[in-house]
């Protein structure tokens, strides 16, 4: 685990549902929910002539607005718990607005709540029942009557949410007491963290060959389980994509995460209305936690299982390992755009596991499987692979017999044999992934001549690489190093460096030129000219290569100058010795004994 310095990320939107009262008995567990319903009872003469009550109250150093609202639940008040003397089953709720840069001076309930949201008190008991038989609610079983709240809102810091829902309540004169012990189930249902870059920067995070997309065509199974990828161009580039990783691939992503994720890059509603010096114009990047595709469960806060400080760890985790692998800087500086809430300049330093992007490697080892299975595989082999490549629907082994003709236990065996290419889940056939389909698909469709050139380059290719040792690391270690970024240039082909690192001296600049020049060629497939490095010197001066090489060499000449002229030196001061006295010392230390020539 490295520890690093990086620029603050943001909380955007968050969901929590708490559990009070279930180990209260001496209120019969609905204490909190008979204190909404006073607030309710208390104001109902006012409701219609002075509106919905509000109050103000201050919680983290800011001033907040808050308004009480309720509506009229589906549940059948006849299946609650004997105690339960009311005839109507309201649900109540509370809206928040932090009174800041953002507030728009509206009431709660109808302000746009930037920094705000709201919370739900709901009733609960065992053996709940609705109104409508289509709407009953699932709700956990926990012995006896309980209220479950559920607060939903944005641009709040997570570890905050309770305390905030206390302060709202209390504002309300609501006992704080009743939410002192939530239920060790209660859990999380979204979280969100976000950071803001620069739009001219931002490519890289969007790109094809970008992590964003690259989650989506390496680490989903082409057919299996929950799986989406979203790319809009059509107003901006980068308008909005976006990739959803399941848990089952998280930790092939990052080694040891466990809940899937959905990585995003996106811009606001009209930006185009916004100045370029204005937040509006650029977009977030954003790793977000949902409960929609995920099958573990994220507790509140429970010692022993996945709770909200394991999940903002593991999106943390996420969010900065795919800003590194983008080739953008770690760190806060110009690449970023502040607003309201991300503060570009704002950095933190914490103990981060920084992984080397993983994903060209899977991919490498993907194509690489796809090449050797291909030129060994037989007639069944090829059936089997035609069968899924021409069936976008779900296919059992029993199916693909049928379909191809060859035995269940034929296709078993084929199925054994490209096991990295092909997976048995759940009863059904898949490839591995969309990028091992698109490679199989490809070679299907080309002309077998062709195919066999392409498939002697690709080995070829892969050889080499495996001979040299090539690794995909060594930019990144690079990078790290050095704190650069990278992006896009203006023409093609181009590649701009940023780095902050600033050299003391040239020989300090010319190692950093060089290990650069060393590490991008031996970890890309176009040479090092194609940058345009720039970097500022620790004497101040502004530097601009682009021909990474010749300026190591002019760095080199101008060192072997500077090493010449020492040596001169020091010949210079070693020709005033008095050599006719240093030819009669050694005389005399070799017995008198012939002439003695400085060497």
């Amino acid at each position: 685990m490295a520890h690093v310095e990086t620029v603050r990320p943001q909380a955007h939107e968050f969901d929590v549902t708490w559990h009070f009262g279930a180990t209260h008995r001496d209120d019969h567990g609905l204490g909190l929910y008979y204190a909404a319903d006073s607030v309710y009872k208390d104001h109902g003469e006012d409701w219609q002539t002075e509106g919905k009550p509000t109050e103000s109250f201050r919680f983290d150093g800011e001033e907040w607005a808050a308004c009480f609202d309720y509506y009229t639940g589906g549940l059948d008040p006849d299946t609650a718990p004997p105690e339960f003397q009311l005839e109507q089953v309201r649900e109540f709720q509370f809206y928040f607005v932090a009174q800041d840069s953002t507030y728009d001076g509206e009431r709660a309930d109808n302000s746009q709540r930037v920094r705000g949201g709201t919370l739900t008190l709901r009733p609960r008991w065992p053996d709940l029942d609705s109104l409508s038989e289509y709407d009953t609610p699932s709700v956990p079983d926990l012995g006896g009557p309980y209220v479950s709240v559920r607060a939903q809102a944005s641009n709040i810091d997570p570890e905050k949410y309770l305390d905030l829902a206390r302060t709202v309540l209390t504002s309300f004169d609501i006992d704080p007491r009743y939410t002192m012990d939530p239920h060790p189930i209660s859990h999380v249902s979204d979280c969100a963290l976000y950071v803001r870059p620069d739009r001219a920067k931002s490519g890289p995070l969007y790109a094809a060959s970008g992590p964003i997309s690259r989650c989506h065509d390496v680490l989903v199974s082409d057919r299996s389980g929950y799986r989406k990828h979203t790319e809009d161009h059509r107003e901006r580039p980068g308008d909005h994509v976006a990739a959803m990783v399941t848990d089952e691939r998280a930790s092939d992503l990052l080694r040891g995460h466990r809940v899937g994720f959905e990585a995003k890059h996106y811009y606001m509603r009209d930006p185009q209305t916004y100045d370029p010096d204005e937040f509006g114009y650029h977009p977030k990047f954003e790793v977000a936690y949902q409960s929609s595709i995920t099958n573990r469960t994220v507790r509140w806060d429970h010692p022993d299982e996945f709770d909200t400080s394991d999940l903002l760890h593991e999106l943390d985790e996420t969010l900065f390992n795919m800003v590194e692998w983008a080739g953008l800087s770690l760190r806060g500086g110009e690449q970023w755009v502040s607003d309201a809430y991300f503060a570009a300049g704002e950095e933190i330093e914490r103990s981060l596991r920084l992984y080397d992007d993983p994903l060209p490697e899977v991919e490498d080892a993907q194509t690489a499987a796809v090449t050797r299975l291909w030129g060994e595989m037989e007639e069944s082999d090829r059936a089997v692979v035609d069968t899924l490549l021409a069936d976008g629907g779900e296919v059992s082994p029993a199916d693909a017999a049928e379909k191809t003709g060859y035995s269940y236990r034929t296709v078993r065996r084929v199925v054994d044999r490209l096991g990295d290419l092909i997976e048995h889940t759940y009863g059904q056939l898949e490839f591995t992934s969309k990028h091992v389909q698109q490679e199989l698909l490809s070679r299907v469709q080309a002309a077998e001549q062709n195919f066999r050139e392409t498939v002697g380059s690709a080995a070829m290719q892969v050889a080499q690489a495996a001979e040299r040792g090539d690794t995909a690391d060594a930019w990144s270690r690079w990078r790290r190093e050095y704190n650069a970024a990278v992006r896009p240039g203006e023409y093609d082909h181009e590649t701009r460096v940023e780095v902050h690192y600033k050299p003391t001296d040239a020989a300090d600049e010319r190692s950093m030129l060089r290990q650069l020049a060393l590490a991008w060629e031996q970890t890309h497939d176009e040479p090092v000219r194609h940058l345009t490095v720039s970097y500022t010197r620790a004497d101040g001066e502004h530097r601009r290569v682009r021909d990474t090489w010749s300026v190591v060499d002019s760095l080199q000449t101008a060192a072997q100058r500077a090493e010449d002229a020492r040596n001169a030196k020091a010949r210079r001061e070693a020709e005033d010795v008095d050599w006719e006295a240093w030819a009669e010392r050694e005389r005399r230390r070799a017995g008198g004994a012939g002439d003695v020539t400085p060497g």
